[in-house]
């Protein structure tokens, strides 16, 4: 419903009738086009010998030709597919995704406008919304309801949120509706400033996990900034930052909603 032309709109595991196609030839070329040292970044977080780990990685990574990738990726337009799609499946409660196509941004910007969604959507439709428990108190939502934002570098950034509802369309007219609320009310300080500390204190603490340190590490260094830019941010955010953020994000003329309804 969203992308008209980027492969994000495919599904990673392909058709039954692609699947099918897939041989020994085509493995060993992807295998030896993508998994080698020319297009690996390997982090490594914890109290380790730093001389002991590249003993092992010499002696396990095997040297291979640089292939020298080039990605190419069309031309999206901002304009979103269609509004709403729906599918049928055996569910017990139809399922549902809102989704409002963002401006691509790389880079620090990128981290930036990521750390500003996430607590945009925290600020519009997580548990300590007004949205939220107005839905959740009415049987709307369940504890499934959740938001996410799902971006990269590579041409797509979206702000989601998800979950099951007899009654999606409702979610989705409440939703926009709560959008257009605090476009003409703007945020409250005091929410935002809980939501701030709140995922400023999850950030701090994730350092103390070290599998969590090498995975930011991972992320960054594919995103080409630091590691603790994301800190940074959180830390020097402001509530004319957020205003702005939402101002550029949250258009409801690119919002879509897809629905699983039972068969």
């Amino acid at each position: 419903a969203m992308y008209r032309y980027h492969p994000v709109k495919i599904d990673i595991a392909g058709t039954v009738e692609s699947i099918q196609k897939i041989n020994a030839d085509l493995l060993y070329k992807c295998y030896n086009t993508f998994y080698n040292l020319h297009n690996m970044a390997l982090c490594i977080a914890g109290n380790v010998d730093e001389e002991k780990v590249m003993e092992i990685c010499d002696k396990c990574l095997v040297p291979a030709e640089d292939k020298k990738l080039e990605f190419s990726f069309p031309d999206e337009p901002s304009e979103i597919v269609e509004p709403r799609v729906t599918e049928k499946f055996t569910v017990g409660t139809p399922l549902f995704s809102i989704g409002i196509k963002c401006p691509v941004y790389t880079g620090k910007q990128m981290v930036k406008m990521e750390v500003a969604a996430g607590i945009i959507l925290q600020m519009l439709a997580g548990p300590m919304s007004p949205l939220y428990k107005e839905l959740f108190d009415e049987g709307i939502i369940n504890s499934s309801f959740g938001t996410e934002v799902f971006n990269s570098e590579q041409g797509f950034f979206t702000c989601i949120c998800s979950g099951e509802s007899r009654s999606p369309d409702e979610v989705y007219k409440r939703y926009l509706q709560e959008i257009e609320r605090i476009k003409r009310e703007g945020f409250d300080e005091k929410l935002f400033e809980k939501i701030r500390r709140s995922k400023y204190g999850a950030v701090i603490r994730g350092f103390n996990n070290v599998e969590n340190c090498a995975d930011i590490m991972l992320e960054s260094y594919i995103q080409g900034v630091n590691a603790f830019d994301s800190v940074e941010f959180l830390a020097t955010l402001t509530l004319e930052d957020i205003t702005k953020a939402f101002e550029e994000l949250f258009d409801v003329s690119k919002a879509v909603i897809s629905i699983i309804e039972n068969e």
